[in-house]
C-alpha cells in the first residue's frame, strides 16, 4: 500500500472513530451533566470553532487588508487611550477640589 493511500485511509478511519466516540458518548454526558450544561458546552464549542474559522481566514487575506485592519484597531486603542486620559483628568480635578475644600468644582 503506498503512502498516499495509506495516509488517506488513516485520516478516514480516525474521522470514523470521532464519530463513533461522539454518538457513544453524548448520551452519557447529557445524564451526568443535564441539558442545560451540555448546552452550553456545546454553544463554547461551536464558538470557539467559529473563532478558529476566522482566524484561519484572517491569514489567507491580502497584505492591504490586514494593513487596513490594524489601522482601525489602532485608532480604536487611541481613542480608547484619549477617553481614559480625559476620565482620568476630570476624577484627579474631583479629587483636588475635595482636598482643597472647593465645592463648586465637586
Amino acid at each position: 500500500m503506498s503512502t498516499l493511500k495509506r495516509n488517506i485511509f488513516s485520516n478516514l478511519a480516525g474521522g470514523a472513530w470521532v464519530a463513533a466516540l461522539t454518538l457513544a458518548i453524548t448520551p452519557i454526558q447529557i445524564n451526568l451533566l443535564g441539558v442545560e450544561a451540555f448546552g452550553l458546552i456545546v454553544k463554547w464549542g461551536i464558538e470557539g470553532a467559529a473563532v478558529a474559522y476566522m482566524g484561519l481566514g484572517y491569514f489567507t487575506l491580502g497584505a492591504a487588508v490586514r494593513s487596513d485592519i490594524t489601522r482601525i484597531i489602532q485608532r480604536i486603542i487611541q481613542r480608547e487611550e484619549a477617553i481614559l486620559w480625559y476620565k482620568l483628568s476630570i476624577l484627579l480635578v474631583a479629587k483636588e477640589a475635595r482636598l482643597t475644600g472647593c465645592r463648586q468644582l465637586i
